[in-house]
């Protein structure tokens, strides 16, 4: 009894795995929430006294980003043959990943160009306008359900790898034009933990919610 005791816990954390092959990435974004909580502890000011390096980026899209995606993450390992399921999911992080590095670090240089004209908290004052006008335009919503998109891809060889790279970043792009609002007020903000986690909650919470509400 007592090793049919200690197989099962082991049993149960092997069938999750099975059914949630998505669970990785929930880790890894908890891991990189953590890391910036212990940057943002060393620097109130991380990532406002100087300009952003791309891994320091790439960082805080992992945190603030992946997990918006994971409905996308499951369904392409569950599509995937089971080799290659967790391999997959990871290609297609490298695009997404990728292209909102890209897009983040020009919000940064964008934002930082005018706080040297005007002033930092106008900056994210007329961010925060714009980006409460974009929660109530039409357009919004369409983007939101353009979030949801999936494409088929290839089972094997290089075309399902670079198929899935570019889906990733196709995602990006549809993220982008949801998001934009939200991660110009946290670009705008310096990437302030505090500011990055409510935004970050308002995200997850207009991509799980039924109704859309502003």
């Amino acid at each position: 009894m007592r090793d049919l005791a200690a197989v099962r816990p082991f049993a149960c954390v092997r069938t999750f795995a099975w059914r949630h092959p998505e669970w990785w990435i929930v880790a890894v974004s908890v891991g990189a929430w953590i890391v910036l909580a212990a940057r943002d502890d060393r620097s109130a000011h991380h990532g406002a006294d100087g300009p952003l390096t791309v891994a320091a980026t790439a960082l805080m899209v992992v945190a603030m980003m992946s997990p918006l995606v994971l409905p996308t993450l499951r369904h392409i390992a569950l599509t995937s043959l089971w080799p290659y399921r967790h391999s997959m999911q990871g290609i297609f992080l490298v695009g997404y990943v990728g292209a909102w590095t890209l897009l983040t670090l020009a919000l940064a240089a964008a934002t930082g160009a005018a706080a040297a004209i005007i002033s930092r908290a106008l900056v994210v004052a007329v961010a925060g306008v714009a980006a409460t006008a974009w929660q109530f335009a039409r357009r919004k919503r369409r983007a939101l359900r353009r979030c949801a998109r999936t494409i088929p891809l290839p089972a094997t060889g290089w075309r399902a790898f670079r198929d899935c790279a570019r889906f990733g970043s196709v995602s990006a792009a549809s993220c982008a034009a949801t998001c934009w609002g939200f991660m110009t007020v946290a670009t705008a903000a310096g990437h302030r933990i505090g500011v990055m986690a409510l935004l970050f909650v308002a995200q997850l919470r207009e991509r799980t919610a039924r109704w859309y509400e502003p």
